[in-house]
C-alpha cells in the first residue's frame, strides 16, 4: 500500500524515533511520505533476508548514481568497519526537498 499523505502516517501512528537526530534533522523539514516509503521498501528486503537466511545485502535506491572511485571508496569503507559489530553501513545521500501534501 501506498504513503501518499501526512494524513496516513498520522493514521498508522508512524513518527520519528525517540533520539534520532541524523536524517530528519539534516534537512529540517517534516517526516516525508517519502522517507517512510523508502524504509517500508528497506524493510521489506531486510525481512525477506531473515526469512531466507541472506547474511549480507547492497541495497541502492532508484536513483543510486555510480561516482568514480566507489569501488574502492567502498572498500576502504569495509576494511575500516572489519572490526566493528556493525549491521547496517550508510555511505550517502543526497539532499531532499519538501513533498508534503
Amino acid at each position: 500500500d501506498a504513503i501518499e499523505h501526512q494524513a496516513d502516517l498520522v493514521e498508522l501512528g508512524v513518527g520519528i524515533l525517540p533520539g534520532y537526530g541524523a536524517g530528519h534533522e539534516n534537512h529540517k523539514i517534516s517526516f516525508t511520505t517519502g522517507e517512510v516509503g523508502c524504509f517500508l521498501s528497506h524493510y521489506s528486503v531486510w525481512h525477506q533476508m531473515v526469512e531466507q537466511n541472506i547474511p549480507a545485502a547492497l541495497i541502492l535506491e532508484d536513483d543510486f548514481d555510480l561516482q568514480e572511485g566507489i569501488r574502492e571508496r567502498l572498500g576502504q569503507y569495509l576494511q575500516e568497519a572489519a572490526a566493528e559489530p556493525w549491521n547496517l553501513m550508510y555511505v550517502g545521500r543526497s539532499p531532499v526537498e519538501e513533498d508534503l501534501r
